[in-house]
């Protein structure tokens, strides 16, 4: 568990260089999709007579990696004036085939903020010149979610 912590802790340092260098966040997190349990089926088929399916948009945060500095020069981006929390997160996902989302979810106070999905493809390449191995992180799709 600790060699994949580091793994996904060291994965969302690229994904942020390489995509998301001019924005500051103030929680770096590893999450899972979750899964309904046998009691979430029963109730959700007693209800509505269907069948309860996984849904990609419901997740639970399973660590909060520690941020190696909060932002530049101690300058908070979403610094508000009100006594509302805020906070801008970034959460990366379990690798499937390949495939991983990365979850960006800003939050400025009663109904302000947003959440946008971007899902990830990551591979390996070889430098043609050289024969040197590096891991590519290519940007797939983005959906963008808004609070109510």
């Amino acid at each position: 568990m600790k060699n994949e912590s580091v793994f996904y802790e060291n994965l969302i340092d690229k994904v942020i260089d390489c995509h998301y260098s001019e924005a500051s966040f103030t929680e770096r997190c590893f999450f899972k999709w979750h899964k309904p349990t046998q009691k979430e089926r029963k109730d959700y088929r007693m209800a509505t007579g269907k069948s309860l399916k996984s849904k990609k948009f419901d997740y639970r945060i399973i660590e909060t990696f520690k941020n190696k500095s909060l932002t530049k020069n101690n300058d908070l981006s979403l610094k508000s004036s009100n006594s509302f929390p805020s906070y801008s997160r970034i959460l990366i996902s379990p690798i499937e085939d390949n495939l991983f989302d990365i979850i960006i979810d800003t939050y400025m106070g009663p109904g302000l903020g947003g959440k946008t999905k971007t899902k990830f493809s990551l591979y390996e390449s070889n430098c043609s010149e050289c024969n040197n191995k590096s891991e590519v992180i290519i940007k797939i799709s983005s959906i963008v979610l808004f609070r109510r």
